[in-house]
């Protein structure tokens, strides 16, 4: 099942379509798409997530064609007792190597950042980085708005739980009015299926969000996490709100 859907994703996004080269999205609700910040554009997010966590970190764009970035997070931040850290700083870059036409856009890159509580026994987020990845994006424009699909495989480096699988991942987007956004990306977490009952429950993880555009330098992200409760036995779907400022330096 988990393979048909990546095949499917991969035809839709293969297919020909009327219309290309559009200016594509660089940002999904988690997974890497391949989008790249525009040249001397610079993004500080912040993402609130359950437990009282808090991820943030700065992206800069380069010459259209690669961005760079470094990410961290605390857990606990509201909360009695002392917050908890991770363990080090998340780094990220991606660079585009073939631009859209007839055929997706595809971008490279590396990125170390999980989500979520890092566990440093087993040296890994909850749900891992993606590690080194690679990702093709496809860009339809319409009355509706613009929809861009993305498909990508990834290899994390967060293997000391003994899950050194490669993985796949997929992800949407549906523009409207260039203001509101709606996200969906599918994790097929071929590398986090051990049936230990620590990390994952063997299934996919699926989440979804809703983006505002608030003028040219703010943006609200909305976003409600691991809709298959694949976290763990007693997982629930998670409540997160992202804030993004842009500007140009």
């Amino acid at each position: 099942m988990k393979r048909a859907a990546a095949f499917a994703l991969l035809c839709v996004l293969t297919a020909p379509v009327a219309r290309a080269g559009l200016e594509q999205p660089v940002d999904n609700v988690g997974h890497p798409i391949a989008g790249i910040i525009p040249h001397r554009e610079y993004r500080v997010q912040v993402r609130l997530t359950p437990e009282s966590s808090l991820q943030g970190g700065v992206r800069l764009g380069f010459k259209d064609r690669v961005q760079v970035g470094v990410f961290y997070g605390v857990q606990k931040l509201v909360e009695t007792g002392s917050p908890t850290a991770n363990d080090h700083l998340g780094f990220e870059v991606r660079a585009r190597v073939l631009e859209e036409a007839r055929w997706p856009a595809v971008a490279v890159g590396f990125d170390s950042q999980g989500w979520y509580a890092y566990d440093g026994a087993y040296q890994r987020y909850e749900r891992k980085s993606p590690g080194v990845y690679a990702v093709a994006s496809k860009n339809w424009h319409s009355f509706a708005g613009d929809l861009s699909l993305h498909l990508g495989a990834n290899y994390s480096l967060e293997t000391a739980d003994g899950d050194d699988a490669p993985d796949m991942f997929g992800a949407a987007d549906w523009t409207i009015a260039n203001a509101v956004s709606l996200l969906g990306d599918l994790d097929m977490a071929w590398n986090d299926d051990t049936p230990d009952g620590r990390f994952g429950e063997g299934g996919v993880y699926v989440d979804v969000g809703v983006r505002v555009a608030l003028g040219a330098h703010l943006q609200l992200m909305l976003v409600f996490s691991d809709l298959t409760r694949n976290l763990g036995p007693d997982a629930e779907i998670g409540r997160e709100l992202e804030v993004t400022y842009l500007n140009w330096f």
